[in-house]
Protein backbone atom coordinates (compact mmCIF):
# COMPACT_ATOMS: atom_id res chain seq x y z
CA UNK A 1 0.00 0.00 0.00
CA UNK A 2 1.20 3.36 -0.82
CA UNK A 3 2.23 5.36 2.23
CA UNK A 4 0.42 8.68 0.52
CA UNK A 5 -2.80 7.16 0.32
CA UNK A 6 -3.44 7.06 3.87
CA UNK A 7 -3.05 11.01 4.06
CA UNK A 8 -5.54 11.26 0.29
CA UNK A 9 -6.46 10.04 -2.79
CA UNK A 10 -4.39 10.18 -6.01
CA UNK A 11 -5.48 12.57 -7.82
CA UNK A 12 -7.98 12.22 -10.47
CA UNK A 13 -6.26 13.73 -13.27
CA UNK A 14 -5.01 11.58 -15.71
CA UNK A 15 -1.48 11.14 -15.27
CA UNK A 16 -1.23 13.50 -12.07
CA UNK A 17 0.32 11.04 -8.97
CA UNK A 18 0.29 14.43 -6.54
CA UNK A 19 -2.37 13.73 -3.88
CA UNK A 20 -5.46 14.84 -3.07
CA UNK A 21 -6.72 16.85 -0.03
CA UNK A 22 -8.25 14.94 2.54
CA UNK A 23 -11.85 14.75 1.24
CA UNK A 24 -10.84 16.46 -2.01
CA UNK A 25 -10.90 14.43 -5.25
CA UNK A 26 -7.73 16.42 -7.25
CA UNK A 27 -4.74 17.96 -6.14
CA UNK A 28 -4.16 21.57 -5.65
CA UNK A 29 -3.44 22.78 -9.01
CA UNK A 30 -6.07 20.58 -10.67
CA UNK A 31 -8.88 21.39 -8.02
CA UNK A 32 -8.24 24.92 -9.41
CA UNK A 33 -8.44 23.97 -12.80
CA UNK A 34 -11.77 22.06 -12.53
CA UNK A 35 -13.39 24.76 -10.52
CA UNK A 36 -12.77 27.19 -13.60
CA UNK A 37 -13.82 24.71 -16.34
CA UNK A 38 -17.46 24.28 -13.83
CA UNK A 39 -17.21 27.88 -13.91
CA UNK A 40 -16.93 28.67 -17.73
CA UNK A 41 -19.39 25.71 -18.11
CA UNK A 42 -22.06 27.69 -15.98
CA UNK A 43 -21.68 30.76 -17.64
CA UNK A 44 -22.00 28.92 -21.39
CA UNK A 45 -25.79 27.87 -19.81
CA UNK A 46 -26.13 31.65 -18.60
CA UNK A 47 -25.23 33.13 -21.47
CA UNK A 48 -27.45 31.10 -23.97
CA UNK A 49 -30.50 31.30 -21.79
CA UNK A 50 -29.95 35.27 -21.62
CA UNK A 51 -29.11 35.72 -25.16
CA UNK A 52 -32.33 33.35 -26.90
CA UNK A 53 -35.11 35.56 -28.79
CA UNK A 54 -37.08 33.46 -26.24
CA UNK A 55 -35.74 35.63 -23.44
CA UNK A 56 -35.45 38.70 -24.98
CA UNK A 57 -39.30 39.28 -26.14
CA UNK A 58 -40.39 37.69 -22.59
CA UNK A 59 -38.04 40.21 -21.23
CA UNK A 60 -39.38 43.13 -22.89
CA UNK A 61 -42.89 42.01 -22.23
CA UNK A 62 -42.33 41.76 -18.34
CA UNK A 63 -40.81 45.55 -18.24
CA UNK A 64 -43.63 46.36 -20.57
CA UNK A 65 -45.95 44.50 -17.93
CA UNK A 66 -44.35 46.60 -14.67
CA UNK A 67 -42.62 49.40 -16.08
CA UNK A 68 -42.19 50.56 -12.12
CA UNK A 69 -39.71 48.56 -9.85
CA UNK A 70 -41.58 46.03 -8.20
CA UNK A 71 -39.43 46.56 -5.14
CA UNK A 72 -38.91 50.19 -3.92
CA UNK A 73 -41.87 51.48 -6.74
CA UNK A 74 -39.82 54.34 -7.04
CA UNK A 75 -37.63 54.01 -10.19
CA UNK A 76 -38.23 53.09 -13.57
CA UNK A 77 -37.47 49.09 -13.91
CA UNK A 78 -34.70 47.93 -16.40
CA UNK A 79 -33.41 44.90 -15.00
CA UNK A 80 -35.80 41.82 -14.59
CA UNK A 81 -35.10 39.33 -12.42
CA UNK A 82 -35.91 35.73 -11.46
CA UNK A 83 -37.44 34.81 -7.82
CA UNK A 84 -36.45 31.44 -8.14
CA UNK A 85 -33.22 31.21 -9.25
CA UNK A 86 -32.74 30.14 -13.36
CA UNK A 87 -29.80 27.95 -12.24
CA UNK A 88 -31.56 26.20 -9.94
CA UNK A 89 -35.17 25.84 -11.34
CA UNK A 90 -34.96 25.43 -15.33
CA UNK A 91 -38.93 25.50 -15.47
CA UNK A 92 -39.21 28.68 -14.06
CA UNK A 93 -36.81 30.22 -16.55
CA UNK A 94 -39.11 31.42 -18.77
CA UNK A 95 -41.88 31.44 -16.09
CA UNK A 96 -43.81 35.19 -16.62
CA UNK A 97 -44.81 34.50 -12.55
CA UNK A 98 -41.12 33.82 -12.13
CA UNK A 99 -39.69 37.29 -13.17
CA UNK A 100 -39.87 40.88 -11.60
CA UNK A 101 -39.19 44.18 -12.95
CA UNK A 102 -36.64 45.80 -10.80
CA UNK A 103 -34.18 49.06 -11.01
CA UNK A 104 -30.39 48.63 -10.75
CA UNK A 105 -29.93 49.33 -7.27
CA UNK A 106 -33.17 47.40 -6.25
CA UNK A 107 -31.68 44.55 -8.06
CA UNK A 108 -27.99 45.46 -7.23
CA UNK A 109 -29.40 44.65 -3.19
CA UNK A 110 -30.89 41.52 -4.36
CA UNK A 111 -28.26 40.03 -6.21
CA UNK A 112 -26.09 41.01 -2.68
CA UNK A 113 -28.06 39.50 -0.37
CA UNK A 114 -28.55 36.01 -2.16
CA UNK A 115 -25.02 35.97 -2.29
CA UNK A 116 -24.82 36.29 1.40
CA UNK A 117 -27.43 33.37 1.62
CA UNK A 118 -25.25 31.12 -0.63
CA UNK A 119 -21.92 31.77 1.27
CA UNK A 120 -24.59 30.79 5.00
CA UNK A 121 -25.46 34.64 5.90
CA UNK A 122 -29.05 34.15 6.13
CA UNK A 123 -31.06 37.00 5.39
CA UNK A 124 -31.59 39.75 7.56
CA UNK A 125 -35.56 40.26 6.39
Amino acid sequence: MNSKAKFGKICKEYGCAEIAGLGASYCDKHSKEHKTHRHDQRRQVRLKLYTSSAWKRLRKAKLAQDPICEHCKRKAANVVHHKIRARLDAAAQLDIENLEALCDSCHNAESQREGQEDRGGGSNL
